[in-house]
């Protein structure tokens, strides 16, 4: 009687778990849908290697790489020596077969020709030890770099779930042949040039493949995927999905409870199928250049034609937006005498789109987890609580929401951003702050992109220090709950003409700084992630003398003005001199002024360039031409002035005789037989030497 009791007991407790059991696991079945598992035994992988000492692990997925790792030896090994231990937990359950498993680490030989080495890896699945060692007697390395490879038979088994998987590899000894100075062997991993590993054949995960659920000719395909990984193994490994024959190219809707991930495609099949078996498969690649893990069930479908079917899968519990999504920003900044406009556009696609959109149909949700941020909006208006559509009415009530104190909330929790960052200071800071949510035209619950803009303006801005963009994505410790894989952004701030910026810091970023008579500009763009760190701040000019405006008008004055009084002192010289100054320190300034130097420098170079053209022109000779001509000048002045001179002497000197009478004795001439001139000679003496007075020629005198 006991026994039957106890039968009795085991066979109710049997049907109770059967019964729970998918409650339990979260997954949720169309009232004809039933769960069967199609995959999988085991698979063909790599465990990667990163960390070291007691953070050293390894994982199956790519984005544990990296940070390098490495050990050195520095001198020979007589004994056996630990280099590092990598271990992990599948938090699964599972089985192994009999194959061959390898160890492979990456290593280089430095200052010497060699090494001689012996070395063993121990690997432990779950209870059960291997280990194995290098080539007998003793494996050689030459100098330079290669890979270390064992290979390690295992036999069939099983782990469990709380179970681990360990790597350990050991130095049994190593000698340096012909070694030089600073001779040393390294083994490296953790980046992809170094990737060490050990490649495994293990049952990582199960695939539930549940019935489809059809509305129209709208056809949703659940699959369950149950494993240790969670999230991390939808949003790190590559999915392809076929239902008829066709490929499924819209990316499917998440869900999760535990570590069990639920993946809906949606296959929007052509009106004219009939009714019948198909065939729907699932492909995953869990590691770039892997063996796909496959799976594959025939299901009987029966179209209908429901008009209210959904485009896309709308799931009754929050969806997952982490994984591979793509964040585009575009910041503009307005800066203009004591106030600075922002316009921040936040452009989401993908799993972000389809959440946002599901949850402003599902605003104030109480079925939604206490941890939801969504829980805790208000909703809506109940005529379109839960409809599948994003209606205007909805969209105001989220906008008006975000308005009012929820953006940092959402910014923080929602999207996984420091707000702070993003806007440039606090969110209370700001004199005014407007949002608006666009759909880009379809108000259906789908993954079309949509675009938050968010504008701010703060005012009392002049002469003050301010942030204009920091890197915003929040770090995730967790590779499993990033939500944005990579991120683009784009940055552009523009001045009026009367308003400029003093100075400029950029930290991990470049940026270009312009400036043109109307306006003063600063872009950005840069590609990033949640590990990239960059920042830019700037300073407000204090008055408008520093504004684009301005400095032109005072260069512009101060170049006229130098070049004006340069032509003036220049008219009579050479001027070729002159003008290659001009050009070359106009293109200069031009330069300075152009990439937004500092007004002290800009200033100082339109002075320079002033004063190098005053004195080149006070410093320039006269030209050849004109320089023979007034001496040509000057000489007939001379000539004029002699011939007045010597025509008055001669009249004096006549005068003189007429009054002397006849008794005077009369004073002899001699004619310039250059320029004709008679020139008196009151000397007896011979030879004689006398300048002509009317061209200075000297004559001589014989007889």
């Amino acid at each position: 009687m006991g026994k039957l009791n106890r039968s009795m007991a085991f066979l109710l407790v049997a049907l109770l778990f059967s019964n729970i059991t998918p409650s339990l696991l979260g997954i949720e079945y169309a009232e004809t849908a039933s769960a069967e598992v199609v995959c999988c035994d085991s698979s063909n992988f790599d465990f990667m290697f990163a960390g070291t000492g007691t953070s050293a692990t390894m994982s199956p997925f790519d984005s544990i790489l990296g940070t390098e790792q490495r050990k050195t030896l520095e001198s020979s090994v007589a004994e056996e020596s630990e280099i590092m231990s990598w271990s992990t937990s599948l938090n699964f359950g599972g089985s192994y077969p009999q194959s061959t498993w390898t160890f492979s680490i990456p290593y280089k030989v430095n200052n010497a020709a060699g090494v001689q080495l012996n070395a063993s890896v121990e690997l432990r699945i779950g209870d059960s030890t291997y280990l194995e060692f290098t080539e007998a007697p003793e494996l050689y390395l030459p100098e330079g770099s290669g890979t270390i490879d064992i290979d390690i038979p295992v036999s069939q088994g099983s782990i469990s779930s709380n179970e681990q998987v360990s790597v350990t590899f050991f130095v049994q000894s190593l000698i340096f042949a012909v070694p030089g100075n600073e001779a040393s062997t390294e083994f490296i991993w953790g980046t992809n040039d170094f990737r060490g590993h050990i490649s495994a054949n293990l049952q990582i995960l199960s695939i539930d493949m549940l019935d489809p659920i059809v509305e129209g000719h709208n056809v949703y395909f659940p699959v369950v995927l149950i494993s240790g990984f969670g999230l991390q193994l939808q949003s790190e490994s590559q999915f392809n999905f076929n239902a008829g024959g066709v490929a499924i190219s819209s990316i499917p809707v998440v869900e999760q409870t535990g570590q069990d991930i639920k993946l809906t495609w949606t296959w929007n099949a052509n009106s004219e199928l009939s009714d019948g078996d198909y065939v729907a498969n699932i492909s995953i690649v869990i590691q770039e250049g892997g063996v796909p893990i496959q799976a594959e069930k025939t299901f009987s479908i029966a179209f209908n034609d429901d008009e209210d079917a959904s485009v896309i899968f709308y799931p009754t519990t929050e969806p997952i937006r982490q994984g591979d999504n793509e964040l585009n920003t575009i910041i503009n900044v307005e800066l203009d005498s004591d106030e600075i406009k922002r316009t921040i556009t936040l452009e989401m696609s993908n799993k972000v789109s389809f959440w946002l959109r599901w949850g402003i149909d599902n605003m104030g949700n109480n079925d939604l987890n206490s941890s939801s941020w969504l829980r805790e909006l208000n909703p809506g208006p109940n005529e379109y609580y839960k409809n599948k559509k994003v209606d205007s009415s909805e969209v105001q009530s989220f906008v008006d929401q975000l308005k009012s104190d929820d953006l940092t909330t959402f910014l923080h929790y929602g999207l996984g951003l420091e707000p702070n960052r993003l806007l440039g200071k606090d969110r209370a800071s700001f004199d005014r702050i407007d949002i608006d949510l666009e759909l880009n035209d379809d108000d259906l619950v789908s993954n079309t992109p949509v675009k938050l803009l968010i504008t701010t303006l703060e005012t009392g801005t002049m002469g003050g220090s301010h942030t204009l963009v920091e890197s915003f994505i929040r770090p995730q410790v967790d590779s499993s709950k990033v939500i944005w894989r990579t991120a683009k952004l784009d940055v552009k701030l523009t001045t009026s003409m009367i308003s400029g910026l003093s100075s400029i810091t950029e930290e991990g970023i470049d940026t270009t700084h312009t400036r043109l008579i109307l306006q003063e500009s600063l872009t950005a763009e840069v590609d990033f992630n949640d590990e990239d760190v960059f920042r830019i701040s700037f300073i407000q000019s204090e008055s408008p003398i520093e504004s684009p405006l301005i400095i032109f008008l005072i260069c512009a004055f101060i170049l006229i003005c130098s070049l004006v009084l340069s032509l003036i002192l220049i008219k009579s010289k050479n001027k070729i001199p002159l003008i290659i100054e001009v050009v070359v320190c106009g293109l200069i300034e031009f330069v300075v002024y152009f990439l937004a130097m500092p007004f002290i420098f800009v200033l100082g170079i339109a002075a320079s360039s002033g004063v190098i053209w005053v004195v080149t022109s006070l410093l320039m000779p006269k030209k050849l031409d004109d320089y023979e001509e007034e001496v040509s000048e000057t000489n007939s002045n001379n000539r004029s002035r002699r011939e007045r001179t010597n025509n008055s002497i001669s009249t004096k000197n006549k005068s003189k005789r007429r009054s002397l009478g006849a008794n005077t004795k009369e004073i002899p001439t001699v004619g310039c037989p250059k320029c004709g001139t008679k020139n008196p000679v009151a000397s007896d003496e011979r030879p004689l030497k006398l300048s002509c007075g009317g061209c200075g020629t000297v004559l001589k005198i014989v007889d």
